[in-house]
């Protein structure tokens, strides 16, 4: 058994994890659990590359460092996910903002699958009104969409953008949507 001659950095493993991923075309799920893990988010950058067959993705990133940047990588990564059903994303107390919100839910909105999210946003201080607004319309128009759990509480929470989550109890399916404020 070889012993690594020094234990690699965050950035080390994150990056030597998404190259041994991108090499696995044949991978169909994924759950990579870096919740209080500090790493650049360049290390991210090989996200774009996972397999197109992915149908079920769960992250966590919780109480990382992560940024719009990371954000954007995973996003990015997420556009060639035509299969995709189920996506679990934890990005509770991150540096993100609006901006990188505002994408994701653009790209989920024309996964053709997708019928599971949870998104955890609790304690992102950057995500406000416009991100809720999108995320709404995104719930509000994704018909494959069978089940949501969504946690905004300690983000910048407007009256209108609590007015906007009221809106989610008259969609047919609302008795599948879990929201936290």
């Amino acid at each position: 058994m070889m012993v690594p001659s020094r234990i690699p950095t965050p950035n080390e493993g994150v990056m030597n994890l998404s190259d041994a991923l991108v090499t696995n075309p044949s991978l169909t799920s994924l759950q990579l659990h870096f919740p209080t893990v500090k790493y650049n988010d360049q290390a991210l950058a090989r996200m774009p590359g996972l397999s197109p067959r992915i149908a079920l993705l769960d992250l966590d990133f919780t109480d990382s460092n992560m940024t719009d940047l990371g954000l954007g990588f995973i996003t990015e990564g997420l556009q060639r996910l035509t299969t995709l059903t189920t996506l679990k994303l934890f990005i509770s107390t991150t540096k993100i903002t609006d901006v990188s919100v505002s994408r994701l839910c653009t790209v989920l909105s024309a996964l053709p699958k997708l019928s599971l999210l949870h998104l955890e946003l609790q304690g992102c201080r950057s995500v406000g009104e416009r991100s809720i607004d999108k995320i709404v319309g995104l719930i509000k128009s994704k018909k494959t969409l069978l089940h949501v759990t969504l946690n905004v509480k300690g983000t910048q929470m407007t009256s209108k953008a609590k007015d906007s989550l009221s809106q989610l109890k008259s969609l047919k399916n609302s008795a599948n949507i879990k929201v936290t404020v």
